[in-house]
């Protein structure tokens, strides 16, 4: 049988199975488990492996998450992967957030043509009242 390893939820760090804090970032990993579920999905948009950035972005999104929405826009700033920008975008053409536009607009500058593109397509269908 496989031993399970353990993470942090706030800085990913591997942690002992019976810590109650991260050694690292003091994160209470005890209150972890009271947290409501989309709390976690925003806590797991720093998760390293990007399918599991992926997913919690498409189910905030499925959750019209509008606590995601300046998580989001800390991801937007370090995030380099196309495929979890692109869930980014759809997030935001979903979610009602004042910041929803700003947001679009600044992926419509980005450095990737596809997620230019892809941001630029969203802000048209914004603008245009969705």
């Amino acid at each position: 049988m496989s031993k399970l390893t353990y993470f942090c939820p706030r800085c990913w760090l591997e942690v002992d199975a019976r810590a109650t804090a991260c050694p690292r970032c003091e994160f209470d990993l005890q209150a972890y488990e009271q947290l409501p579920f989309e709390d976690k999905l925003i806590l797991a948009l720093g998760n390293p492996i990007e399918d599991s950035r992926i997913v919690a972005t498409q189910s905030l999104a499925k959750l019209k998450s509008r606590a995601a929405v300046p998580a989001f826009a800390k991801l937007i700033e370090t995030e380099s992967s196309f495929y979890v920008l692109r869930e980014v975008i759809h997030a935001l053409t979903v979610i009602d957030h004042p910041q929803t536009r700003a947001l679009l607009a600044r992926l419509s500058a980005h450095e990737s043509i596809l997620v230019r593109q892809c941001a630029q397509a969203a802000l048209s269908q914004h603008d245009n009242g969705f």
